[in-house]
């Protein structure tokens, strides 16, 4: 809501961009941990985990660029964007290095 009612929009979008994608990267984690639940969990290497550990590094990481950009400018989600990158990207690390 902050972010809308702002007048320099065009200026916070690679913030707006890195809070987006650390936000999908938590909505992926809980949403695996949620279907491996309904599964049962998964096998050890199982493809599926694999590939659910490969698109949230990459959010993460497409994130933490994105937030590292809008650092330059000020903007309600300048210091949220990087704080989220980075901590789903050390979730995910810490589940891969789990596995």
């Amino acid at each position: 809501m902050r972010w809308a009612r702002r007048r320099q929009i065009g200026r916070t979008w690679p913030s707006l961009t890195g809070f987006s994608l650390g936000t999908a990267s938590a909505l992926l984690a809980i949403g695996s941990m949620v279907y491996a639940g309904i599964i049962g969990g998964f096998r050890y290497y199982d493809p599926t985990l694999l590939r659910i550990f490969r698109w949230g590094l990459l959010l993460s990481l497409a994130g933490l660029v994105f937030a590292a950009v809008g650092l330059r400018w000020s903007g309600p989600v300048r210091w949220y964007a990087p704080a989220a990158a980075v901590g789903t990207l050390l979730f995910w690390l810490g589940a891969a290095a789990g596995e």
